[in-house]
């Protein structure tokens, strides 16, 4: 039942947070409750190549303030694909438990320098074959391996990268809204240029039909009343250029 409890708050938490930040923040937080470790932290992907594992800052436990120490090597420290814990279980894709860190040759590094951390269990959260997030969990005591808790665990990361797989897509579905929207809306702007200038030119080109018919008028006329006032041709020519000088 408390699982069950669990695995609806972490699905509504992630549903309806307003950032990928909280939504692990408050998944961490319901996941460690069920865990009952003093400890959690998530590892994040770098967005930039090379890609490594990054401290994402994001801590929960009953008792974080006591694990300063700790807390402090592991926010200098970043995994590569197959290095230490998370950058195993980064690299297989699989939950790993190590029931005593000082004892185990494969425990991360900043374990074995006496911060008070005597088990640890990590699970990566999916987003179909793509891992997001490595969650891991620190007891201040060894631990041997809860398999039960494992797969409680394992089921809620399950749903918890189904529920930002949708939020993903959903997301990714708004963003091209978005773009088709504006997209639409500077192909209205430019169409609505496009009819201001055609207008505007059939403005310019009536006016301007206006203007030369006006001027054809001006200079029949001119032809006309000199040829009524032109005894020859060489008169007619000499008075016409002239007038249209005059006019000029």
């Amino acid at each position: 039942a408390h699982k069950a409890e669990i695995l609806h708050r972490v699905i509504s938490f992630a549903e309806e947070s307003h950032s990928f930040d909280e939504a692990l923040r408050l998944s961490l937080a319901s996941m460690q409750e069920l865990a009952g470790w003093p400890l959690g932290h998530i590892y994040l992907p770098t967005e930039s190549q090379p890609v490594v594992l990054m401290p994402s800052g994001i801590w929960h436990g009953s008792k974080v303030a006591e694990y300063g120490k700790f807390r402090a090597l592991t926010e200098a420290t970043y995994f590569s694909p197959g290095e230490g814990m998370p950058g195993r279980v980064w690299n297989n894709g699989r939950p790993e438990w190590i029931a005593d860190v000082h004892a185990n040759p494969n425990g991360p590094l900043a374990l074995s320098v006496g911060t008070g951390i005597g088990a640890a269990f990590s699970l990566p959260i999916k987003v179909g074959a793509r891992i997001i997030a490595i969650f891991e969990f620190f007891n201040d005591k060894t631990a041997s391996p809860d398999y039960d808790l494992m797969l409680a665990l394992q089921s809620i990361g399950a749903q918890v990268g189904r529920v930002f797989e949708r939020r993903r897509a959903e997301e990714t579905l708004r963003e091209q809204a978005a773009a088709l929207a504006e997209t639409n809306e500077r192909l209205e702007k430019e169409l609505e240029e496009r009819h201001r200038v055609e207008e505007h030119q059939r403005l310019l080109l009536a006016e301007l039909n206006h203007r030369v018919k006006n001027m054809l008028a001006v200079v029949s006329g001119i032809a006309a009343q000199t040829a009524r006032t032109s005894r020859s041709i060489a008169a007619f020519n000499s008075n016409f250029m002239a007038r249209l000088s005059a006019l000029g």
